[in-house]
This record gives C-alpha cells, structure tokens and sequence, in this order.
C-alpha cells in the first residue's frame, strides 16, 4: 500500500502586505496543496493522510471553504481514501465538533476525521483511541493533544498491539526542552519502537525524521512557506510511505519562489551605499510580479541604511516583496570597543545577564521572535498559547536553583 503524508497546509493563510502580494500569498496554499493532491492521483496513491493545522484559521472566509472543497473533491473522485486530523490552527474543542468546518467536511464524506474520547470510569480516566481499518492496517489520529501530548501518546503504546500493523496520525514535532507549545519528548516518541510501522506527524514546517537510523517519526514540512522571510534553510514537501518494504521517500513541494542573497557592503558612506545598492538590484533577475527577494546585507563599516527605502528600490524592479536585513559591525570609539547588534543579539546579551533563567536567554530570544511574529501576522491564538507555554516552562516546569 501507497501513503501519502503532508501536513500544515494552512489554507485560507493571507499574509499581510499590498493587495496583489496578499492575494497571491492566499493562493500560495492552495496551490500548494493541489499539487501534492494531483501527485497523488497519477501516482495511484491508496491513502492519502493530513496530519493537521488543513487550514490557518478555525474562521474561514467563503473562498477559502470554497477552493478547499473543490481540491477535496479529486480525491475523493479519485477514490483515494483520506485521512484527516487537526492541528492547533484548526482545532477541534470537544463539545464544539458541530461548529467545525473540519467537521462539515468530513460530514460531505472528503475524508475520515480520526481522533480519541477520555471517558471517567470510578474517578479514573480511560482513553478510548477510534481506530480505522484499512487493508491490514490500522490507523490511529490524536489531533492536537497540546501540553497533554506525552500522556495521550504513552497511553496509546500502551494500548497498541505491536502483532498489528500500526500507523499513529498526531499534530506534534520533537522539541524536547524547548518551550514550543504541543512538542513531544523523544523519549516518548520511542515508546512506540516495534509498535508502528510510522508516526505521521506535523507542527512543524521543515522535513525531519526520527531516529536517524531505522526511523518511524515523520514530518513533512508544509506545503507553502508559512513565515516566508524566516523559513530560509527549511525543506517543504511530502512524504510517500510503502507499506511493504517499509520505505519513505521525500518529494519537494512547489513553492513560491524565492532570491535569497547575502552580501558584503564595502560602502563607507550612506551616498556610496546607494550607489553600490543600485548596482546589486541591477544584477538580480526578478521574475516581475512573481518573486519575493530576500537580501542580508553585511556592512564593512557603520552607517544609516534605509531599509524601507531598499525594498521600494527591489520591488519597483519587479519584486512581488522584498525584505532587508542589516547586520552592523564591530567598531571601536576611543577606548572602548562597541558592538553594533541586532534586536535579538542586544535582547539575548541582557537576558544573559539575569539572575533567573540566565542561562536559557537562547530559547527565550527565539520564542520572543516567534510571539512577535504571531503579533505581525494576527494569530493571537498561536500568540496565546506559545506564551501560556512560556510562562508554564518558566514557572512551573523547573525550579530556580539560584534562590
């Protein structure tokens, strides 16, 4: 049997920015998503999974449900089976399934919503995992289990008969120590050695796998970039599991495209900079209308760089939007030597200096960076909940051995 495995498709996803960058960004997703949904058919896939966040936002503007459904609709014409779980983005509060977009669709019959009940039995709580057959094999989804991940997930192995062929559908991502909200330990992944055939995973935006040896942890990496600027180094696909010579292979999606430079500027001067600027921008071949163009420029010396004014400069040659990032360098004043830093080198030198958490100014930097992201793009759900995680690591995971 053929699976296929994407995840974190985000659709319905509108950056912000001008009109015609944001409408395209839209469309991004679900380009994306159709793709792999095409690949799919001429590659007589049998399964076809969606390990969570299928769309951005539990609120969905009409198009949205609208393109959404008709990508559906060739699978299911297809007659590929399609198994769906959510993710944060989408999730699912128990009681509330009635007012789910994910639940009107799987109600239309585009796919099969796999999730878990805990039901108390005598003051004792049990979990009662659906499972779905397919062929010889049975398929098991947890949905988002957020904080209580590594509870839902031990429990699972516990119940799961490892005679079975077994394949687990869950929205998480290794993390372990980290501060990112519905992670799982590696530990816990583990406990499900010689139990799966595969974890089909999600959360996370880049393809990863785990152990790197005889692996059964997933993640395909969505589809689309989701913070297109910062998502510089991650791969984005899919992943095709065979379930009788057990092996995975990774596809690429397509994506928007990107140029992504970083340059040394060996101007001297804010007018000799935009001389040399000028010439960069004449070297670069943009695909007009089309492109987004992603320059680090590295100054020699310091000096005021206009950073609005460079991304007008690239987007007038045809950019659909450009971002610039500056970084400074050392310079001496007199006796003392005095770093020129960027925000997060500048808030992770303070943080460093702290009594309480000193040493994790790192994580807290990165985690910071990623509050002010959710801030930009409107998702204060995701803001919420990477802060409610913060706040339970700092306070309530660990205890402070400086007091």
């Amino acid at each position: 049997m053929k699976i296929l495995h994407c995840s974190d498709t985000h659709l319905g996803k509108k950056p912000f920015g001008n009109i015609e960058y944001s409408e395209k960004r839209y469309k991004d997703y679900f380009n994306a998503f159709e793709n792999i949904v095409d690949f799919a058919i001429v590659e007589k896939i049998e399964v076809f999974m969606i390990a969570g966040d299928f769309f951005d936002k539990k609120e969905l503007l009409p198009s949205t449900l609208s393109y959404a459904e008709n990508i559906l609709k060739k699978l299911k014409e297809a007659r590929i089976k399609t198994l769906m779980i959510e993710g944060n983005h989408d999730n699912i509060s128990k009681g509330q399934e009635i007012n789910s977009w994910i639940n009107y669709l799987e109600e239309k019959e585009y796919f099969k919503r796999l999730s878990y009940k805990v039901e108390v039995v005598e003051n004792k709580e049990e979990y009662i995992f659906e499972k779905e057959k397919i062929g010889d094999i049975n398929f098991f989804g947890l949905g988002y289990p957020g904080h209580n991940i590594n509870n839902v997930m031990t429990e699972l192995s516990n119940q799961l008969d490892a005679k079975n062929n077994n394949i687990v559908m869950v929205h998480t991502a290794i993390a372990e120590g980290d501060f990112l909200a519905g992670t799982v330990d590696k530990k816990t992944v583990e406990l499900f050695k010689n139990k799966v055939m595969y974890i089909a995973g999600g959360h996370f935006h880049s393809y990863n796998f785990y152990p790197k040896e005889e692996p059964i942890f997933f993640i395909p990496g969505s589809p689309e970039f989701w913070n297109i600027q910062n998502e510089v180094k991650q791969k984005k696909g899919f992943i095709i599991f065979d379930t009788e010579s057990k092996e995975h292979k990774f596809y690429p999606s397509k994506t928007r495209n990107r140029i992504i430079k970083k340059v040394e500027i060996k101007s001297e001067s804010t007018s000799e900079f935009k001389e040399e600027f000028d010439k960069l921008v004449e070297g670069i071949k943009i695909n007009k209308g089309e492109d987004i163009v992603i320059i680090t420029l590295k100054l020699e010396k310091d000096f005021f760089v206009n950073i609005k004014e460079c991304e007008e400069r690239l987007n007038e040659k045809g950019a659909l939007k450009s971002f610039i990032k500056v970084i400074h360098p050392k310079m001496k004043n007199g006796k003392e030597n005095i770093e020129i830093l960027t925000t997060e080198e500048i808030e992770e030198k303070i943080i460093k200096n702290w009594d309480i958490f000193g040493e994790k100014a790192e994580e807290i930097v990165e985690v910071m960076g990623r509050l002010k992201e959710n801030q930009i793009e409107g998702n204060k759900d995701d803001f919420l909940e990477l802060f409610d995680s913060m706040i339970e690591k700092f306070l309530g995971g660990e205890k402070n051995e400086n007091k």
